[in-house]
């Protein structure tokens, strides 16, 4: 094809220009279409129904950012783990704060307890506490930042089972409702509320006293109310009260060998869209990005990686079926994220 004269080179160029520009809005247009039918199935598995329009837009936009997100992160074949677009797809970082972690400030303890698994060497290369029944399905705590409650709960599940072969599911509500805080005098009193930040050594302290009746008894609803006493008193378990390991990840495995053992967690990064692998992503800060867990095992990956095998209180639908497995071993003697540094477990 020849052109005449430069009128005709500049029109044809035009045409193409033109052209290009179509085929990038209509590639654009498909894409963003893909996208809010994707989200729409999002929304009917996770069942979210949006009241208003704008409102529905606002979170496409969110849902549309963090799928990016999560897509760009799993290109990446050097990750050892993958996410997801779980049901945490439609928040911002900071409505997902808020909403899961409520942390409100954290003083680490400076009590000194003893450790009796400190002279232990002999540890088995991997240990798994859900094979040898010490623990309960996976619960999901909803809208209330009470994580400290479910990792004291899985622990005391934990060490009861392994010390009367009985595992029962006990009363998260009944620690979120009636546990006390002990005051420098020694009286107890109520702090916070349930749904707000506190610690496991709360719900130590209170089941150390009174006693933790079951989950069945006490049912979980996941907002803050008052202490029913009368289903409290009717209490399933006692221990005898606390203690914690050095804040190393060579202490925490001694005691992890023997039951399963809470700790805190500073997510951040990837943490809340973690779906499979061995999670080695960033973490957060020493603030909102604080979460609790039960740590039930240990081991190593096929692909040689060694790891945490933390239980979670975000249902089943969040990572391995409920379940992480978390970097172990690392340059940092507390581990990755401060996993070590504030641990502890319950003792009968």
């Amino acid at each position: 094809m020849g052109f005449t004269n430069q009128s005709q080179w500049i029109c044809f160029a035009l045409i193409l220009g033109l052209g290009a520009l179509a085929f990038q809005t209509t590639a654009r247009t498909l894409q963003d279409e893909s996208m809010r039918e994707r989200h729409e199935q999002w929304m009917a598995h996770y069942g979210r129904v949006y009241e208003e329009n704008y409102e529905k837009e606002n979170r496409f936009k969110i849902f549309k950012e963090n799928v990016a997100r999560i897509e760009s992160s799993n290109s990446d074949a050097n990750k050892s783990y993958k996410l997801s677009a779980n049901q945490f797809a439609d928040l911002t970082n900071e409505e997902f704060k808020a909403s899961r972690n409520r942390f409100k400030g954290h003083e680490c303890s400076t009590e000194t307890t003893s450790f009796k698994y400190e002279n232990v060497t002999a540890l088995p290369s991997s240990m798994d506490w859900r094979k040898k029944g010490a623990v309960t399905p996976i619960k999901d705590q909803g809208q209330c930042g009470n994580s400290w409650a479910f990792a004291a709960a899985a622990t005391i599940e934990g060490i009861h089972q392994i010390s009367t072969g009985n595992l029962i599911p006990l009363s998260v509500q009944e620690l979120m409702d009636c546990a006390v805080y002990v005051d420098g005098d020694g009286k107890f009193r109520i702090e916070y509320f349930g749904c707000a930040y506190r610690l496991p050594e709360d719900a130590y302290n209170y089941t150390s006293t009174r006693g933790l009746t079951t989950q069945e008894n006490y049912p979980y609803v996941g907002i803050n109310e008052t202490c029913q006493n009368q289903d409290a008193s009717n209490y399933a378990v006692k221990i005898k009260g606390y203690e914690y390991p050095a804040p190393s990840e060579t202490s925490l495995m001694k005691a992890v060998a023997n039951q399963p053992v809470a700790v805190t967690i500073r997510t951040g990064g990837d943490f809340r869209f973690y779906s499979s692998g061995v999670y080695a992503g960033a973490c957060g800060d020493l603030g909102d990005d604080v979460h609790y867990v039960a740590i039930v095992g240990y081991g190593t990956s096929d692909d040689g990686l060694d790891y945490w095998l933390i239980k979670n209180s975000w249902g089943t639908d969040w990572g391995e079926d409920g379940y992480m497995r978390f970097l172990r071993g690392t340059d940092d003697k507390e581990g990755l994220c401060l996993i070590a540094k504030d641990a502890a477990y319950p003792i009968v």
